[in-house]
């Protein structure tokens, strides 16, 4: 009996329990990657990089752009991958991001030499990848930001823990070019950089004897910082600088990043932050409080609740049901981050200034902790999904959260198994949400329970979707066969960057994705002019009356009332579509629709779906 318990108890077995875990997720997810097609944000991050491998050159053409470099990184794999498809794009990512937390674990076993909580802990990622928002499953500046920050921190831990003075050093100028290719992706998280010298700076304030950064070692990190940017910008000089002005200055004159739109306080998730707190301080009272009879059975009572909170917005007393259940899931998830954040700071200066020894454990969570702070806060205001952003460091911060746990000395005596059953209990709630969140949506198309077609050619080749959608791509493709050659030109709008992927033709115009509420009318007109000198005259251009988009909208099937409130979403719920609100109505007095007027004429319409037309136009001969 006592072998059985022994074997059962032991830390390879809970380990391969977790890798079970973890492979079913890895499964799920990449079946999941089939589902849904977009094209408006994935088109654009594909033609952007797609469009620099066949012709157009960086920054030529493209007025703006300076600010988001990630087309540059994809670029490198369409070079390697001429072919590549949407469906290919987003297994890239997952692989990277499985070998990422593969880095991360080997990170996380040099500091407390156990292995068998990592792939439960990590599980929610082989099912998510690096976009646990579910969103924007490809390789964009969401995922490499994600990415970036994780192996950034890989590397700097491995090499803390290296005798090797130069290895050591290697490593840590590694962690450093991953911090640059962090600002490189998107130029506002540059505030990352600072990460370093905090660290640097916290080291020597809580003067842990096991760690030692040195400024050797801080040298070691920011060298590839400094060169890669003397580098890039001596290649580029300045002709980038002007784009990054430029670039500001159009992000600012839209409405979507005036000031008054970007620093704002989001009182919600403010809400939903010190929920969080308190189940998080709620939590680890039971854990050095309480003994494992009665631990179990609390933490538990303890994680449904929380669930409920989540699912129901605190009984619609938060009303975050006004950011749909798509996000208000997502802000749960980034929330409980969010207090681990402000709880672990506030923790460690307490320790600071009251000149205490922190423990070790403490220490390294902290210094994982700052450069996803910094990230999370810059992503955070310069993004239209705000306090969700939060999400693209969690790896980090969920690797945080586990050693911390378990570093905890009232956790530390009990059995693997007990261990395994509290990360359980802590993390379900949050992952349970994400993975039905995650499973139930497809960006801007249906949910892969709704769907009921699948793409056999071209970019989408592999791609389940709606009918809706298979047949406006199929037209897309027939079009632009027929009345275009491989070198022609085109033009897309509204928003439809995917046109120019689906019919492998360049962007007449120096932008792919052509918004006409955010580009102000000079804008446009200065881009035409440039399209004309250049003569990147467009043979065809397509006209979507509204973005091709399907929005998700939940109904009750079941409401169930409360005297106080509204009705309460309990589950009972069934998932419809609505097309993004109309943009275009004939005639138009954008630029871009005089233009087409006046060069052009009608020769294909195609009727989606009631009063939502695609029109394709062929310039005059």
């Amino acid at each position: 009996m006592n072998k059985w318990k022994n074997i059962l108890c032991s830390q390879f077995f809970i380990f391969a329990v977790s890798l079970v875990i973890f492979f079913i997720a890895a499964a799920f997810g990449w079946e999941k990657l089939r589902f849904g097609f977009d094209f408006v944000d994935e088109g654009y991050h594909m033609t952007e990089a797609w469009r620099l491998t066949v012709g157009d050159r960086l920054f030529q053409g493209h007025t703006r752009g300076a600010t988001n470099l990630s087309p540059l990184i994809n670029s490198m794999i369409f070079r390697m991958i001429p072919d590549l498809t949407l469906l290919g794009f987003r297994r890239i990512q997952y692989i990277l991001t499985i070998l990422s937390l593969l880095l991360l674990g080997t990170a996380l076993y040099r500091i407390n030499k156990q292995y068998w909580y990592q792939p439960l802990i990590f599980s929610i990622f082989a099912f998510t990848g690096s976009e646990p928002i579910g969103m924007f499953p490809d390789l964009n500046y969401y995922t490499y930001a994600h990415l970036f920050v994780t192996l950034h921190l890989s590397f700097l831990l491995i090499g803390f823990y290296l005798e090797s003075k130069a290895a050591r050093r290697f490593l840590l100028a590694v962690s450093g070019f991953f911090l640059w290719l962090i600002s490189f992706n998107l130029l506002h998280t540059g505030l990352v950089l600072l990460s370093p010298l905090l660290c640097f700076y916290l080291l020597r304030k809580t003067k842990t004897p096991q760690l030692s950064f040195e400024a050797k070692d801080l040298f070691s990190v920011l060298l590839p910082v400094l060169l890669c940017w003397i580098l890039f910008v001596g290649v580029f000089n300045i002709s980038y600088l002007k784009n990054v002005v430029v670039s500001l200055r159009l992000m600012f004159s839209s409405a979507s990043y005036a000031p008054g739109a970007l620093f704002y306080v989001s009182f919600r998730f403010l809400e939903c932050v010190c929920v969080s707190a308190i189940f998080l301080a709620t939590f680890l009272f039971c854990l050095s409080r309480f003994r494992t009879l009665l631990l179990i059975p609390a933490i538990f009572a303890l994680s449904l609740a929380m669930y409920f909170i989540m699912d129901t917005s605190l009984f619609n007393l938060l009303y975050l049901r006004l950011y749909s259940r798509f996000y208000s899931v997502a802000m749960w998830f980034a929330a409980v981050m969010t207090a681990v954040f402000a709880i672990l700071f506030c923790h460690i200066a307490g320790r600071i200034m009251a000149h205490r020894p922190a423990d070790k454990t403490e220490v390294l969570a902290t210094l994982m902790m700052i450069p996803c702070a910094l990230l999370s806060i810059s992503m955070s205001v310069f993004s239209l999904i705000g306090a969700c952003n939060v999400l693209y460091s969690s790896i980090p911060v969920v690797g945080c959260i586990g050693i911390l746990i378990l570093s905890l000395e009232n956790v530390r005596a009990r059995s693997y198994f007990a261990r395994f059953i509290i990360l359980l209990i802590f993390f379900a709630p949050f992952y349970y949400s994400t993975a039905w969140s995650v499973s139930r949506h497809s960006g801007y198309d249906v949910s892969p329970a709704q769907v009921n077609a699948e793409i056999t050619e071209g970019v989408g080749r592999g791609i389940r979707t709606n009918a809706v959608y298979a047949r406006l791509y199929d037209w897309i493709r027939f079009t632009a066969g027929r009345y275009t050659t491989k070198d022609d030109f085109i033009i897309s709008y509204v928003v439809s960057p995917m046109v120019h992927m689906i019919t492998k033709r360049r962007p007449a115009l120096g932008e792919s994705w052509i918004d006409l509420h955010n580009f102000t009318p000079e804008y446009l007109k200065t881009a035409i002019t440039h399209m004309e000198k250049s003569g990147r005259d467009p043979k065809i251009v397509f006209i979507f009356d509204r973005r091709p988009a399907l929005l998700p909208v939940i109904r009750l099937q079941e409401p169930i009332y409360f005297w106080w409130k509204e009705p309460v979403d309990f589950g009972l719920k069934q998932t419809v579509y609505l097309w993004s609100d109309q943009e275009i109505s004939a005639p138009s007095s954008d630029p871009i629709s005089q233009y087409v007027a006046g060069h052009m004429h009608l020769v294909d319409t195609l009727r989606l779906y009631d009063d939502v037309f695609v029109y394709c136009f062929l310039r005059n001969e």
